[in-house]
Formats: C-alpha cells, structure tokens, sequence
C-alpha cells in the first residue's frame, strides 16, 4: 500500500511499515513479507510502531486497538481486553516496564503488563486526543495532543505548554528529543517550536520551514535535524540553515509522515500517497 504512517527498524535489522488501509509490510533487506486482516492483525491502519525491551513489536491501528507481534503469532489489545479507546495514534515504552497509548478520544492509557490505568481531562489532561509521545533523556514524559498543546509529566505532576507559553499552535503531530536535550514540538499550522529547557524558539516559514505543518520529526546520526512535512516535503536542519527535500529534487511525494534511518546510514522518507523514498 502506498501511503506509509509509520516505520521502525526493529532490533533484527527488519524495516517495519505501517500503512494507511494495507496492514503492515516487514522488509528484511531483501523480501517483503505483508500482515495483514487476513494474517491476523485487527485492523490495516497502523499509524506507530514500536518495539519494546523484550523485542516484541507493537502495532498501533485506528479501528482495532493494539496488536502485538512475536516470531509466532499476534496478541490483540482491544475493548475486550480493557482498552477504552480502539482507535490508538501513538506508543511508547516508558523503561519501566510501562506501554503508555495515545489515543483518538479516550486521553492515554497505561498498560504495566497487568492492568490499565486511563489519563484524560478528567485527570488533568488539556486534551484526550494524543497524537504523539516521548520520553526524555531526563525521565520526563512528553506528549503533543490535538487542540490542547503539549503536556510534559515528570511521573507527578502535569505542566502544559500551548499558545500562553509561546506555542504558535495547540495541535501537535510530533515531538523529539534531540541529542543536545532540547525538545521539539511540531505543529499543524504553526510550523516548530524548539524547548532549550527555559524558553521557547519557533521556526516557521519564514524561518526557512518548506512548510507549516510538520507531521513528523527526525534526527539522523549526524546531528541533522528532519521534518516531514504536510505538502511541503522534507526540511533539513543542520543547525545553522534550511535544506529542502521535494518533488522537484526526486521525492515521490510531498507529503511525508515517517522518516527513520537505517543502521546502513540510509534515511527512509514514508509518504502520503508514493509509498516509501530512501
């Protein structure tokens, strides 16, 4: 399937895609091999992917909660297992031994392995939609919601960042620690904002983005800084310029939600529509 949401390079070297309506596809450098509906997973829209400490890859679907995927076979987390929400947007394993989910509605749920604990605007939070999530290299939790900015746990409290704190926009699609500490927030419409810690930066346009809605942000192993953009390709920062990916320099296409690199140096670009560039 050509529209690609997620990707991963699990610890086995396998490069997993997660597409928009096709399931998944698992490239191991030389086949594809393709899950989906019919292979077990329980819906074919799988906007994340991750792998967890034990090596289990996990799969994010819009309409059939979370399936987890050993060498063997696949475990389903849906509302019959206690899920809330069905429709999960976003991941994370938190080191704990936790599997945090952002969901569509449902705010985010903890999953420690036995039981499921549910975080929404009842509790504190600004906005039960979660489309993305991290964690720091401080222990903090991060995530980017649609509508109601970014929410920063430190495993006590809540403290919110939206347009009162400088943020040009409350809906998040990506955020990323880079290697220097600093948090990036990516925004529909309000380009990114940058978090030293102290203050807020924003790059937009007219700073030099190709684009204002970034939905997706990547730091490659040089240090270069990558955002995928909604229709306005790729943009490279090295930490001083610009450099834009588009159309006319060979992308298949402009709108780009993944980006991951490879452990051979090659950067993967997954798309809305032209299925995968690297």
């Amino acid at each position: 399937h050509n529209g690609v949401w997620s990707m991963l390079e699990d610890s086995r070297g396998n490069i997993w895609l997660g597409t928009a309506g096709g399931g998944v596809c698992m490239y191991n450098g030389e086949s594809f091999t393709h899950f989906t509906e019919k292979e077990g997973l329980t819906d074919n829209w799988v906007p994340s992917i991750l792998e967890d400490s034990k090596g289990n890859i996990w799969f994010c679907t819009v309409f059939g909660g979370v399936n987890m995927h050993n060498p063997e076979s696949f475990s389903h987390f849906t509302n019959k297992e206690g899920l809330s929400e069905q429709n999960i947007l976003s991941i994370l394993d938190d080191s704990n031994g936790n599997l945090w989910l952002g969901t569509h509605g449902g705010g985010v749920m903890m999953y420690n392995g036995d039981s499921i604990w549910s975080f929404t605007r009842e509790q504190g939070f600004s906005s039960n939609y979660v489309h993305t999530m991290t964690k720091d290299s401080k222990g903090n939790l991060w995530f980017g919601t649609w509508g109601g900015g970014v929410i920063k746990y430190n495993g006590e409290s809540l403290t919110n960042f939206t347009g009162k704190e400088g943020l040009l926009s409350n809906y998040i699609y990506s955020i990323l620690e880079d290697s220097k500490g600093n948090i990036w927030i990516g925004t529909i419409r309000g380009g990114v904002s940058m978090y030293n810690g102290e203050s807020l930066t924003n790059f937009t346009k007219k700073e030099g983005l190709s684009h204002n809605d970034i939905m997706t942000i990547f730091e490659d192993s040089k240090g270069n800084i990558w955002f995928g953009t909604f229709g306005g390709g790729v943009t490279k920062y090295n930490g001083e310029s610009f450099i834009h990916f588009t159309e006319k320099e060979g992308l298949s296409h402009n709108k780009v939600y993944s980006i991951i690199e490879d452990t051979k140096g090659n950067i993967w670009f997954g798309t809305s529509g032209k299925g995968v560039c690297i």
